[in-house]
């Protein structure tokens, strides 16, 4: 998956953050969610930077992703800001702000795909190997679920390739 150019976010009046729920469904990937990409009718509309720590950009267009519950409630990215209360109590935690962006990120420079079995990993040459780690177990990619998600995908598109191929032969005759 490549970065994502979204369309000029529409004019709001009072523009508060839920009214550009349609706006964000039509530029995010038809109902998957911008952190681990699984497709799902329960979206919510997200704030990348927390409110609590970026009150500024509530309303902000730029601000704003598509998540399903699991990556953008309490099981999710909740603790994952420099500023949290949680990190804050680690003497060690200097990481910063490093939940991947789908706007400013590539998901495929910073995990690899195994196109059998859907598992997914850090990508050895990824341009920031911590940030892959950090994010690979803050959205829990790595979970039954997702992977079988993926898995399920994969072989669909297995499927139209060999659909594709046939066809391609078919026509060549």
């Amino acid at each position: 998956m490549s970065l994502i150019s979204l369309t000029a976010p529409p004019k709001i009046k009072n523009s508060a953050y839920p009214l550009f729920r349609p706006w964000l469904l039509n530029n995010f990937y038809d109902s998957h969610c911008s952190y681990c990409l699984r497709q799902t009718s329960t979206l919510q509309v997200d704030h990348y930077e927390p409110r609590s720590f970026a009150p500024d950009r509530v309303n902000d267009p730029g601000n704003l992703l598509l998540s399903c519950l699991n990556c953008g409630g309490p099981a999710g990215k909740h603790d994952y800001h420099p500023l949290h209360r949680m990190r804050r109590r680690r003497k060690s935690e200097s990481s910063g702000f490093e939940v991947i962006d789908i706007r400013k990120d590539n998901f495929a420079e910073y995990f690899k795909l195994d196109p059998n079995t859907g598992k997914i990993d850090i990508n050895p040459r990824s341009p920031d190997t911590t940030k892959s780690v950090k994010n690979l177990a803050l959205l829990n990619l790595t979970l039954v679920p997702l992977t079988a998600y993926r898995s399920e995908l994969l072989n669909v598109l297995h499927g139209l390739e060999a659909i594709t191929d046939s066809l391609l032969k078919r026509k060549d005759r």
